[in-house]
């Protein structure tokens, strides 16, 4: 009777063996490429996300993609393994009294199809991952953030042809470009990527916030009236050029390095117009910094060369430029610095009369510095 047992068990583990031999390999996830939302003619219930049976709400959409691909809530924050779906969402109003519950993209591409960004409508939504949202309104926020941000380097969140009240995040190791959109803010923080911003307009007083391990471009952004202007920092690269800030709290702050400020306009900020705080060198060309409390403020932080090129024209503020540096490098202020007629007036602070720790600046109304 043992031997027979052990004969039974033997062919047991053989069979077991071989029924996992013989198991087909993991079945890539496939999903449709296309799914059409209609806020107007679609069905949650009849419909099947074709053009000619669209779903009524984005939620349903995507649910139904999450289901077909075996996801549950628990997925949600893993990197999705399908290639990106596009949804492509007809005019209409896509909100909570609408039947939404919540957009969680991943992976997925949400296009507007109307003949304007105005004519789709969304109160707000997330994106992870491999992302595009373009040609639609979103009036509350887009959230990028990134639970398990590690999981996704590499991918792409791009935002095109968009008005939003805000793009937000946390944590996010996805590269993020942002292009042609109107915005009441932006703020980026903790990211591990690329960021880049152009032609766009800032629509409210939250302004730019950017902080990335990555290199950060901010380019031709207008923004007006708001109170934080426009922040970046990181220790790859910076460039902002043909930016305008204006009648604002606050102007230009820049950090990390190397940074190139390229023909940018501050004007009329309460506070700052342009700041910048460095340990590499620091590039200011063909930059107009006029009418602000203080016009160009070098934080005592910065170690870096600053070299002017072009024609940097510093003039009208309160204090044109205020000098934090220190120990004082006997450099008066900016390597390179010339002075326009009439010369400068006031309080003077420099090579001459220097004390240790005292706040370096000169102090002149309406008078013009060329550099």
């Amino acid at each position: 009777m043992a031997r027979v047992a052990c004969l039974v068990a033997v062919v047991a583990i053989l069979v077991g063996l071989a029924g996992c031999m013989l198991q087909p390999p993991d079945i890539p996830i496939s999903l449709p490429s296309d799914v059409y939302v209609d806020a107007a003619s679609g069905n949650d219930v009849s419909g099947d996300g074709t053009l000619a049976r669209p779903h009524r709400t984005i939620s349903k959409a995507v649910a139904g993609l999450y289901a077909a691909a075996r996801w549950t809530d628990d997925d949600r924050w893993s990197r999705a393994p399908w290639e990106p779906v596009t949804l492509h969402i007809l005019p209409g109003l896509y909100n909570v009294n609408h039947g939404e519950t919540g957009i969680f993209l991943n992976n997925m591409n949400l296009v507007g199809e109307g003949a304007s960004r105005s004519d789709v409508v969304i109160e707000g939504l997330h994106a992870l991952g491999d992302c595009v949202i373009r040609r639609v309104s979103v009036y509350g926020d887009v959230n990028l953030s990134q639970v398990e941000r590690v999981l996704f380097s590499g991918c792409t969140v791009a935002i095109d042809d968009v008005v939003v009240g805000s793009v937000w995040a946390e944590d996010c190791a996805s590269e993020i470009k942002i292009r042609n959109s109107r915005f009441g803010g932006i703020s980026l923080s903790l990211l591990t990527a690329a960021v880049e911003i152009e032609d766009c307009e800032s629509t409210g007083p939250g302004g730019i916030r950017v902080a990335s391990d990555g290199s950060v471009v901010v380019r031709d952004v207008k923004i007006v009236g708001g109170k934080i202007g426009l922040q970046a920092y990181s220790p790859i690269s910076v460039v902002l050029a043909d930016n305008e800030i204006r009648d604002s709290d606050s102007g230009i702050y820049v950090g990390g390095g190397p940074v190139l400020l390229e023909s940018n306009t501050v004007s009329g900020c309460q506070l700052i117009g342009l700041e910048f705080s460095s340990e590499t060198a620091i590039t200011l060309t063909d930059n107009e910094i006029t009418g602000n409390m203080v016009g160009i403020s070098i934080d005592g932080g910065t170690s870096g060369e600053v070299v002017a090129s072009g024609t940097n024209v510093v003039k009208g503020n309160d204090v044109n430029i205020d000098d934090r540096r220190a120990p004082y490098s006997e450099e008066f202020f900016i390597r390179g610095i010339t002075w326009d007629d009439p010369q400068p007036s006031g309080a003077i602070h420099g090579p001459t009369g220097w004390i240790p720790g005292f706040r370096v600046h000169i102090e002149n109304v309406g008078n013009t510095l060329v550099f």
